[in-house]
This record gives C-alpha cells, sequence and structure tokens, in this order.
C-alpha cells in the first residue's frame, strides 16, 4: 500500500499561552486529539478521515495512529481501519474510581435508590453533556437503567439543567454557544431557557417531563463542593408511569435535595441537615 508523502505537518492550532508554555507537548496533544475523533458516530476511522477531523496531515496521523495501536490503546485488523481499544476504558475508569465524591455519594445513592425503588445517579459537568460517575441501579425489573459512564445531553435532562443552572454566567454562555436547543430541551429559545436555568437554581431542583425520552421523567439536585462550587448532581430517574409530575414534586424531589446535602455535608465535613 503507498503512503502520501512525509509533508510537514500542519500545526494544531492551540493558546497562546500554551505556545508559549515551554512544556507543552504538540505530540500529546495531537495523540488525544486522535483518540477524542473516535464517536458513537464514529466508530471507525482510517487514516485520511482522523486527519481531517483532527486538522492533521495524513502523514502524522498514520504515526499517530499506529503508535496508539502498539500501546494498546486503537485496534485494527488491516493496519487501515481503526477503531478504540478497550484499554481506552482504563482511563476513565481511573479518573472515576479516584474520585473522592463517588465514593461519599455511593451509599447515599443506594439508600435513596432503596427508599424510593428507582435508579439513581451521580452526574456532573463534561461539555454540554452529563456524565454519570456513579449509579445505584433498582433491582426491580421495569427500573430506568442507566450505566457508569452514560452521557446524556445536558439540557435535556434533570440534571443537566441543574449543572447549567448553577455554571458561572460566562461558562454558561459557552455552554449555550455550542449545544443546540431542541424538544429535548423543552424549548428552542435561548431566553426561554435561561429564564427556566435561573428558576431551578432559585429553587435548588430541576424536573425533566418525558422530553429526553417519552416514557421519562427525572429529578435531580445540586451537590455543592468546599468552596460552595455546585461540581456534580444527584439525580433520580423513573418511567413516566410510576410518578405524576405533582407526586414527584411531593415525594421524590425532597429525597433528592435531601441526598445532595448530606453528601454536601460528607464531602466537606459538615453537620448534616435534618430532615
Amino acid at each position: 500500500m503507498q503512503f502520501a508523502h512525509d509533508a510537514p505537518a500542519p500545526e494544531v492550532v492551540v493558546d497562546e499561552q500554551d505556545q508559549a508554555a515551554p512544556y507543552f507537548v504538540t505530540a500529546v496533544e495531537r495523540g488525544m486529539a486522535v483518540l477524542q475523533a473516535f464517536t458513537a458516530a464514529r466508530p471507525e476511522l482510517n487514516f485520511t478521515e482522523a486527519g481531517d477531523l483532527t486538522g492533521l496531515s495524513r502523514a502524522t496521523t498514520r504515526r499517530l495512529m499506529l503508535t496508539l495501536r502498539d500501546l494498546g490503546f486503537l485496534t485494527s485488523e488491516d493496519a487501515r481501519t481503526f477503531r478504540l481499544a478497550p484499554k481506552v476504558l482504563q482511563l476513565g475508569y481511573s479518573y472515576l474510581s479516584s474520585m473522592p465524591l463517588r465514593d461519599i455519594a455511593r451509599p447515599h445513592l443506594e439508600t435513596l435508590s432503596g427508599e424510593l425503588g428507582e435508579t439513581a445517579g451521580l452526574a456532573v459537568l463534561d461539555g454540554t453533556e452529563i456524565l454519570y460517575v456513579a449509579i445505584a441501579m433498582c433491582p426491580r425489573l421495569t427500573a430506568v437503567r442507566i450505566n457508569l459512564g452514560t452521557r446524556f445531553p445536558a439540557p435535556a435532562t434533570a440534571a443537566g439543567r441543574v449543572l447549567l443552572a448553577n455554571l458561572p454566567p460566562a461558562a454558561l454562555d459557552k455552554a449555550l454557544a455550542e449545544t443546540t436547543l431542541d424538544r429535548a430541551a423543552g424549548t428552542t429559545s435561548e431566553r426561554v431557557f435561561r429564564d427556566r436555568l435561573a428558576e431551578i437554581r432559585d429553587q435548588g431542583w430541576a424536573l425533566a417531563d418525558s422530553e429526553l425520552d417519552d416514557e421519562l421523567r427525572g429529578a435531580a439536585a445540586p451537590v455543592a463542593d468546599q468552596d460552595g462550587r455546585v461540581t456534580a448532581a444527584v439525580s433520580v430517574s423513573l418511567h413516566s408511569g410510576r410518578q405524576t409530575v405533582a407526586a414527584m414534586q411531593r415525594d421524590v424531589i425532597p429525597q433528592v435535595t435531601h441526598t445532595a446535602d448530606l453528601i454536601h455535608a460528607d464531602l466537606t465535613g459538615t453537620p448534616r441537615t435534618r430532615f
């Protein structure tokens, strides 16, 4: 097979601060860009496709992908089309397993799940998506199934709305600029969505009603760290036939917010409030 000549690779655009930093290793940046080019919609990539997505030359992309294959992070049957290898999960699980918040939250999530008979989780914001870093599954066969590491668009979920609502103004502006509001967000109007986020921030909880999925409802409350910054959200997901919105506001929201308070208390070493 003939490969293109190794022409000089175009520089990947980085911040001026990064360009000036003596420690910045461009090769690492490029390797990470190649790994992040793989998505659920693009599970397989060849050298040309990965190069187009990352802005790197085909020759540079080829060397990076072959190196990542040799390191075990990519797999290929024909040395031309590549997929992510299971080893990449080690990076994510190392992050998840090293999170003190996850360990602190787990027993509280299990208690919440047991009391409500529903699936409970702890989610963090990752760009414009939420990422579940802890899950307490209800053993009931008809319970909602969410896996550790599951991602959803933040505007479409109760947890995502809680996390967006508590972002600093500049961070919220950036997130909304990178997000397309649709039916799952409950509105296509940014002004209306911002008003809803303001209401969520003031009341301290959020509900999502059959927007991400016609048969699902969710409730969430924020978890703040020692500095008062909201870093995660406790959420409960259930089938819409299990609870009306009014019943969730009456029965589910108080327990979700209480669980968030308990996690905050354990995280910060402050006294627990009475329920």
